[in-house]
């Protein structure tokens, strides 16, 4: 682990180095980054690649030590006989002839590393012979340093190509996590991670080296590499972060200590008050500090405030947290995120506050969304006192509601409700109550008659009416009553309805319609229409998905996802990835739709999301098919233990079915688990969800009852729309059918489509049905295919079947097969049975074609289990 990092995010850079090794009319490629962006790693590949080239490559390293030397960086290019030239022209001269002659058999290729540190005579030299042409100079350039105008001239005058490396974006970052850790990773640990390297690679490499070795990072229950403490800064990051720091001016390093201790931002006008006087020049100039926006400073990296605060002694700190929470108080509006930063460490803070501005902070951090800081603040204006405010157990209840802290947002609420007589603001505990019951407790009537309740007493034009009227579709959506939806939504004009319309209509089958509500978010335009809500675009993922447009539906999940990561917004995340996953299990990306549910479930295990707790079954029912699809038995066995213990009785969760039976789906007696899918299918088909219904008949199926399941589809199939239910319909009919050219044909299709792992269980079972009819090389050949297509797909329990099929070789052909497999050469195998190699080749090229492979790789990784 951490012994070799992988190349991410840097594709685009890679091709860039590629075309000016490969262009003769190339000159100087320029590799410019700042610190830890990885220069020197591009620089080590460019020159791999320019051996595998053909090329002759010299490499040169520029340092402190040698800048003052003439020709010191080069020294070791030189020849032996240097030392009798007294004139650097002379010695320029021959070198130039000398690359001259060697460029004549081959190309020339010079790398300098850090180059901003050349000395003039080197520079000048490198220069001379990228102009002459008989020599391709490679250079890296640290950003964050100036260098001398010969080293600029390099690459200016001689036009090279430039390639400027980034730090990796948060997407990258979960990439880079995943392949070093040798698996997946939760979203806080990605998060946490982006946030204090903010993509610099070497500050990321020593970070997850440090927390490894300090146990702050581990696997959790499901797979998932999670954080579990705040990583500690390893000896070596210190020494690093420390040498940046090590030329700062005194009163740069004040400004950064006050920003530090803020958790590294805060608006200007509170530091100008902690430093009583405003921020020098000097701290930006010298990259310790950055404006951020307009109003705000920020450290210029994140790990600075993490060193100054170790750094920083207790009583020192607790000083200059006292001063920053009277600064902060002072500003209006408070900055709320940093308030808590230094609230929150109360050991080190002996200011006494004002609750009623904290307060204010609290619910302006609730009303932006900011839940996690309006909990918090909540606390510290009181809510947990016995003599809190009604309006501080308001607000504390509802961002604990969204944060998933059930029982305490309950007493909160059924606290202030006691507290108030207030009619508005017992309005809002009631709803801040249903939503509570509903979304985490599974008690939907009795949150329905609560919002029945509030809607009998407010008129239609105001908010909370709107909320109440969200909610109760919200109850029916957990209940699969998608007529009832439709209805409710076609009786009002609430804008908050749009993501339940568009769900209703995706799950009655009506995707077209689907579709073109989803494009109607995208032209909302003018002051009285709101953006489309998280809930509106996830929603529309679905819609595409299911509409077959799945490129569009993973870019824009893909995206959604990501957003939500960089915002701390966690009930959304989840959503985004359990919508995101959707798209991977239609199109068959297991690997990637196993991830997604991972981090979804583990997201809804500690917080609701506002569709409730069907969506939680839901996410775990799909977890554990996926699981059961890979050949993680055990993880399936735990994703359904945990969905059939979630309070689930009001509500409709199709997947659970579907996941027993996926997962028994090795089993002798299937009765039971057939007549649920049956019931699921009767239920979908009684409230509407038609959609949900074709879903069920096809897994119905693909386990085994094709005949049955076509019967029920044909009686659906005219309310359905889509590409994606009409495959599906074609699928079920040619498994009904059983004839295998129909069955390759239908392949084809989904494949084409994008379904690929459907694609793959038609090949599969077009393979058994050419071998019950004699065919075997023809099922030979579509089964290698399938289970070449279920590898590359994650599919292993597919790939077990196919792999188990029966294998047609002769005695003799599994003999020498097995032989092979076992390592040894056509000779030896020759020489061990007594006949000659040509005979051995001869079956061996037999057995290859019929098994349908082309190599003895192919053969050991295909079928060496089976031989």
């Amino acid at each position: 682990m951490l012994d070799s990092e992988p190349f991410v995010g840097r594709e685009a850079e890679l091709a860039a180095v590629y075309e000016g090794l490969t262009d003769p009319r190339c000159s100087v490629i320029a590799i410019t980054g700042s610190r830890g962006t990885g220069r020197s790693r591009m620089l080590e590949a460019a020159l791999r690649m320019s051996r595998e080239l053909g090329a002759s490559v010299e490499l040169a390293r520029a340092t402190s030590a040698a800048r003052n030397i003439p020709f010191g960086a080069v020294a070791r290019m030189l020849p032996q006989h240097v030392s009798g030239w007294s004139a650097p022209t002379e010695l320029i001269r021959t070198m130039v002839a000398l690359y001259a002659e060697q460029s004549s058999r081959t190309r020339q290729v010079v790398a300098v590393d850090d180059a901003q540190l050349l000395d003039p005579e080197s520079a000048t030299l490198l220069h001379a012979l990228a102009g002459s042409g008989h020599a391709l100079v490679v250079l890296t350039l640290d950003t964050d340093a100036e260098g001398p105008d010969t080293v600029t001239a390099l690459w200016k005058d001689l036009g090279g190509r430039f390639v400027s490396l980034r730090p990796l974006r948060i997407t990258e970052i979960s990439t880079y996590l995943h392949e070093n850790l040798g698996g997946p990773v939760n979203g806080v640990l990605v998060r946490s991670v982006a946030e204090a390297t903010e993509g610099n690679l070497l500050w990321m490499r020593e970070l997850l080296r440090g927390a490894l070795e300090a146990g702050a990072i581990a696997r959790n229950q499901d797979g998932l590499w999670e954080l579990l403490e705040v990583p500690p800064l390893s000896d070596r990051l210190q020494r690093l972060l420390s040498d940046r720091l090590r030329h700062a001016s005194a009163e740069a390093l004040e400004v950064a200590t006050w920003l530090a201790m803020a958790g590294d931002t805060l608006p200007i006008s509170a530091l100008e008050r902690v430093l009583e006087h405003p921020v020098p020049s000097a701290a930006e100039a010298e990259g310790v500090v950055r404006l951020e926006g307009r109003d705000s400073v920020r450290l210029t990296h994140p790990l600075y405030g993490v060193l100054l605060r170790e750094c920083t002694p207790r009583l020192e700190r607790r000083r200059r947290r006292s001063a920053l929470v009277r600064s902060m108080l002072a500003d209006t509006p408070i900055a709320s995120a940093e308030l808590v930063h230094v609230l929150c460490d109360s050991e080190e803070c002996d200011e006494r506050v004002d609750t009623d501005l904290v307060l204010r902070a609290a619910r302006a951090a609730m009303d932006g969304g900011d839940y996690g800081i309006g909990w918090e603040l909540s606390r510290f204006a009181g809510a947990d006192s016995p003599e809190a405010t009604s309006e501080a157990l308001a607000v504390a209840g509802e961002c604990g509601l969204w944060l998933g802290r059930v029982d305490e947002a309950e007493s909160y609420f059924r606290r202030a409700r006691c507290r108030t007589s207030d009619k508005d603001l017992r309005v809002d505990l009631t709803l801040g109550l249903a939503a509570n019951l509903f979304m985490v407790a599974g008690r939907a009537k009795a949150a329905e008659e609560l919002v029945n309740e509030i809607t009998a007493h407010l008129p239609p034009e105001d908010s909370r009416y709107q909320y109440a009227v969200a909610l109760r579709v919200g109850m029916a959506a957990n209940a699969g009553r998608m007529r009832a939806i439709l209805a409710e939504v076609e009786e009002s004009s609430i804008p908050a309805l749009t993501a339940a319309r568009i769900s209703a209509l995706t799950w009655t089958g009506r995707l077209h319609e689907a579709v073109d509500a989803v494009g109607s978010l995208t032209r909302v335009s003018g002051p009285d229409q709101r953006p489309p809500s998280d809930l509106d675009q996830i929603v529309s993922v679905t819609a595409l998905a299911y509409a077959g447009e799945f490129h569009e539906a993973r870019r824009r999940a893909h995206s959604g996802y990501y957003e939500t990561l960089r915002n701390r917004r966690l009930p959304e995340q989840a959503m985004w990835a359990a919508a995101w996953s959707e798209v991977e299990m239609l199109t068959g990306n297991l690997r990637t739709a196993m991830s997604c549910l991972l981090e979804a479930a583990g997201i809804m295990r500690r917080r609701p999301t506002s569709l409730g707790p069907a969506v939680h079954g839901a996410c775990l029912g799909n977890l554990a098919r996926v699981a059961a699809m890979c050949g993680e038995s055990e993880q399936a066995e735990r994703a359904l233990e945990e969905g059939e213990e979630l309070p689930l009785r009001e509500c409709f969760v199709p997947e659970l079915a579907g996941a027993r039976a996926w997962i028994e789906s090795g089993g002798t007696d299937l009765s039971r688990r057939r007549q649920e899918l049956w019931e699921c299918v009767a239920e979908a088909r009684n409230s509407g969800a038609l959609l949900y219904a074709a879903r069920t008949l096809l897994d119905i199926a693909r386990l085994g009852w094709g005949e049955e399941a076509s019967r029920a589809l044909a009686e659906i199939e005219g309310e359905l729309q889509g590409v994606v239910v009409a495959s599906w319909v074609r699928y079920v009919r040619a498994l009904a059918a059983g004839e295998p050219d129909g069955l390759v044909r239908v392949s084809e299709e989904l494949d084409a489509r994008g379904m690929r792992l459907l694609a793959a269980e038609a090949l599969l079972a077009a393979g058994g049905e050419f071998r019950a009819r004699g065919r075997t090389v023809a099922a030979t050949g579509v089964e290698h295919s399938g289970a070449g297509l279920a590898e590359s797909l994650g599919a292993r329990s597919l790939l077990n079947a196919a792999r188990a099929a029966e294998v047609p070789l002769t005695k003799r052909e599994k003999q020498i097969a097995r032989r092979v497999l076992a390592g040894s050469s056509s000779a030896d195998v020759a020489g061990d049975l007594g006949i000659s190699t040509r005979t051995v080749e001869s079956h061996l090229q037999n057995a290859y074609r019929k098994l349908g492979v082309h190599s003895r790789d192919e053969l050991a990784r295909i079928y060496g289990d089976f031989l």
